[in-house]
């Protein structure tokens, strides 16, 4: 009854934001244009406004002409002056945090947050909220399971006097979220996902199975839940035990199919919400068979700079976050778009102005225009745009990747619990990892894999020349995916932190998996 209340709290709250939100949607550039020139005039008198001479905007073409594109690196020594206390760096604002990330290919980064920036974040969750409440209203009718990766940092290391790093998961729901933790969370901010996935696993389910009324699940990658349901059956004994008010309701659980199991666990379970599209599809469709009859969601594109694309209704898809941030895409042959000039069927990069002070930032993702809802695009996340392998000349990338052996797949009809693509220096070339039942086709994904590559202009050249040997399959041992999370989350990663696509820039995964590596065949070589 309480978490009733308070989410019936929430959504009133919520309704402001989203009643400016689609008022926005009548005219998204000229909303937009509001946004940007709101950000320019309050850091005007910064070190970065006075360079690029902010006072002197007064609308788009002047800041895109004064202000150029760019990346994390542009801003390290900002970063640097901002640890060591200077203030008005980037923003007018004091920065309240530096919120570490971990790029696929890149060091970690520290994103400055201000108070600016934390309401940006709750106005694209406020929006998403209250069109949840009016498609899924079941979702709200219990407590939720908020996974949103945080760093595990919460204090200012050596050298910095701003704090790094966020307490909880539910702080970046802002004011509400903070509201919500004794109510609705169903695993509390003062629970610790522990880098460790064995630990991590058993407090994580500890929390979850002791609440029967878990309505809403809301995770990033469909991965990271699909980790916790497949550690059930070990994990129930020992929980049923110590949680003796679930112990009847945990017995049944153990003897129920797996397609019934959670249903039994979370019988008022209505909704999840996670990302089920570019190298989360596969991942997706397999914890849709442990949850059937649940609805699913595909989660917008948020980012720990800022938030791209809102979930909208039962449709798949996202809209831009017009209200949040200033949002340009860059088109494919250099040319920069507002949000109400993106063309259906075309891929874009995001470029972000928000208020932590990253102006014209190049986030690395993509996106894809499915459609059009109104005025509004409606996005698909496509991939990485900064992920690239590129060892002799190959320059493959997660989306290339994906749509190759992705395709493959598909016409040997193997629907593999997990993927990817690795270059491995003892095998002379990339070598598909894989853990899938058994069929008949087996042998022949053995012989297509480097085929299927070679349909790649740049990949072929390389083996045409002789740069790379043939591309191997590796088959995984099955339950393979808890040791590739592991070895994934060394260096300080949480489980929740780990983002996996399906071409991995890392090699070194021969030694450290279990399987067999198929032979190299002297038909193969180039």
């Amino acid at each position: 009854m309480r978490a009733a209340v308070v989410n019936q709290l929430w959504r009133g709250v919520s309704r402001g934001a989203f009643h400016r939100f689609q008022i926005a949607a009548e005219a998204p550039d000229e909303a937009q244009e509001e946004v940007l020139l709101r950000l320019v005039r309050r850091n005007a008198r910064t070190w970065f406004g006075r360079r690029h001479g902010f006072s002197r905007i007064r609308g788009l073409a002047a800041f895109q002409n004064r202000v150029p594109i760019s990346s994390y690196r542009d801003y390290e020594a900002a970063i640097a002056r901002i640890r060591a206390g200077e203030k008005n760096v980037l923003t007018s604002e004091p920065v309240l945090r530096l919120v570490p990330t971990s790029g696929t290919a890149c060091a970690r980064k520290r994103i400055p947050y201000t108070r600016s920036l934390l309401l940006e974040y709750e106005r694209a969750v406020s929006v998403w909220i209250s069109d949840l409440f009016e498609e899924f209203p079941e979702a709200f009718h219990g407590r939720a399971y908020w996974a949103l990766s945080p760093p595990l940092e919460t204090q200012a290391p050596s050298g910095s006097v701003i704090p790094e790093g966020f307490e909880a998961d539910h702080t970046y729901l802002g004011r509400i979220g903070m509201l919500l933790k004794s109510a609705v969370l169903a695993v509390g901010p003062g629970a610790r996902f522990r880098p460790e996935i064995g630990a991590f696993r058993r407090e994580t389910l500890s929390a979850l199975i002791a609440c029967e009324d878990l309505a809403l699940v809301s995770v990033w990658h469909p991965s990271f839940m699909l980790l916790l349901l497949e550690a059930l059956p070990e994990l129930l004994p020992e929980l049923a035990q110590s949680i003796p008010a679930s112990r009847e309701r945990l017995l049944r659980a153990r003897t129920a199919p797996p397609g019934e199991r959670a249903r039994v666990i979370w019988p008022r379970l209505a909704l999840v919400s996670a990302w089920l599209d570019g190298p989360a599809a596969a991942g997706g469709r397999r914890l849709e068979k442990l949850l059937p009859g649940v609805p699913f969601q595909a989660k917008g594109l948020m980012a720990t700079e800022g938030v791209v694309s809102i979930p909208s209704g039962r449709s798949g898809y996202s809209v831009p976050a017009l209200t949040s941030h200033f949002l340009e895409f860059l088109d494919p042959n250099g040319k920069v778009r507002t949000a109400g000039q993106l063309e259906t069927g075309q891929t874009y990069e995001v470029l972000l102005t928000t208020g932590g002070g990253f102006t014209r930032y190049g986030l690395g993702d993509r996106v894809r225009v499915a459609g059009h809802s109104g005025k509004l695009p409606l996005l698909a996340f496509a991939g990485r745009s900064g992920g690239v392998s590129d060892r002799f000349g190959e320059k493959l990338d997660d989306e290339l990747v994906a749509r190759a052996i992705g395709t493959l797949l598909e016409e040997l009809a193997l629907d593999p619990e997990l993927w990817f693509l690795s270059f491995e220096e003892a095998a002379g070339g990339y070598v598909l990892f894989l853990e899938a039942a058994p069929n008949g086709a087996a042998p022949r994904l053995d012989l297509e894999a480097d085929s299927a590559l070679r349909r790649i202009y740049h990949y072929d050249v390389a083996r045409r020349l002789g740069q790379l040997g043939p591309a191997r399959v590796f088959w995984l041992a099955r339950g393979s995916r808890a040791r590739v999370f592991e070895v994934l989350g060394r260096g300080g990663k949480r489980a929740s932190e780990v983002k996996p696509g399906h071409l991995f820039l890392t090699e070194g995964w021969l030694p450290v998996l279990d399987g067999r590596l198929t032979p190299c065949r002297d038909e193969e070589k180039p």
